[in-house]
């Protein structure tokens, strides 16, 4: 089975294998964690191909940069939508009250919460 150049999906992959989706999954993220590093050659996922192996840098930056803006992204819900939240409620649980950000929409960026330096998120 080869998935260079054209990449395979994940539909293709459980047919090919004859595997199910999730033993198909957790072999791509094995190749992510081993395979691909000790090939110097990583493994991408466009929604137009699918998994491939890319030799272009241009391809492994903007992998990155979507997977990275998805993890952001993620991060910023976690604290916009549940840690000041918590925050606002129960200030000693992590200092002053802390006032919730106006929504600036998916592209802006948010205003950094403000740490006092001598208090620690240990116990959350």
């Amino acid at each position: 089975m080869e998935a260079r150049p054209a990449g395979l999906h994940t539909s293709q992959l459980v047919a090919a294998t004859r595997l199910k989706k999730s033993q198909v999954a957790r072999g791509v993220r094995h190749l992510r964690d081993v395979g691909a590093a000790e090939h110097l050659t990583p493994i991408i996922w466009r929604r137009r191909d699918g998994y491939m192996f890319s030799d272009d840098p241009a391809d492994w930056i903007e992998y990155e940069k979507k997977q990275l803006a998805q993890i952001l992204g993620r991060l910023i819900r976690m604290i916009t939508g549940t840690l000041v939240p918590h925050l606002s409620r129960c200030p000693e649980n992590g200092g002053p009250a802390v006032e919730r950000p106006a929504h600036r929409g998916p592209l802006h960026p948010r205003p950094a919460l403000e740490v006092s330096p001598t208090r620690s998120f240990n116990h959350l």
